[in-house]
């Protein structure tokens, strides 16, 4: 549970820092605030926490430097970067970094819960390793593409995902005709327990066709995410381009 879990949140905004603040303090969950990465380092070497939660731009060394450190020397620490440039180039760079997951600004009290959710869930050891087919490119922790002999582009969720939602309860559905980008949401995944899980997308593109079972079906994505429980197809714009991102993160 989040609510035994630490957050040490990184933001050089007062603001920011006050309004996390707010929202862990209500939901009684234990954190500290740094202002700086230099300053949040000290604050790890004196207690690691469970979870940081990191904004990629700050004075000095900045957050994904920090998290790229954390990632190494701190292997059982979970982090997730914040920052208000939500764009596939931001997506990619923080989950390359060591990141688990991105949390664009400004969020809701539910976006932040939700986000931290999952993260205590990996801190807990819950998810399993990646079990995706060989031939899936992957946002990693989030979503996976498959090129089909058409020359369009299947997506889904991936298990690691799917485990650290918990039973889901239904999914927002990408409608036909309308256009996905890489890094941005490829579906809300809204869980039993309330939450509301983001998922990025690994392949933009004009979705040509959607997953309607899941829309009654939707346990279907956690029973055959590689199969039955894809979420849409999509006719790639930028595919080539968009698949060298993946590999490089």
């Amino acid at each position: 549970m989040i609510s035994k879990r630490e957050v040490l949140v990184v933001d050089d905004e007062d603001v920011v820092l006050g309004a996390v603040r707010r929202i862990l303090s209500a939901h009684s969950i234990e954190h500290r605030v740094a202002g700086s990465a230099e300053q949040a380092l000290e604050k790890i070497n004196e207690r690691e926490p469970d979870i940081l939660l990191a904004d990629i731009k700050l004075p000095g060394q900045s957050g994904l430097e920090l998290v790229r450190k954390c990632s190494s020397r701190f292997p059982s620490l979970v982090s997730v970067c914040m920052t208000g440039y939500a764009n596939a180039e931001h997506v990619l760079l923080c989950l390359e970094s060591g990141a688990v997951d991105f949390l664009p600004k400004p969020f809701t009290v539910e976006e932040a819960l939700s986000t931290l959710t999952r993260a205590g869930r990996l801190v807990e050891g819950d998810a399993i390793a990646n079990d995706a087919p060989v031939e899936c490119f992957m946002l990693d922790g989030h979503t996976w593409a498959r090129r089909e002999d058409d020359g369009t582009v299947t997506l889904g969720l991936v298990r690691t995902f799917l485990q650290t939602v918990g039973p889901i309860e239904s999914l927002d559905i990408p409608v036909p005709n309308t256009m996905l980008r890489q890094g941005c949401d490829l579906t809300r995944v809204t869980a039993t327990d309330g939450h509301v899980h983001r998922a990025w997308c690994a392949i933009g593109g004009r979705v040509e066709q959607s997953n309607g079972r899941l829309e009654s079906e939707p346990a279907l994505v956690s029973a055959d995410p590689y199969g039955e429980g894809w979420i849409a197809c999509v006719m790639p714009t930028s595919i080539e381009e968009e698949i060298a991102r993946l590999q490089q993160a």
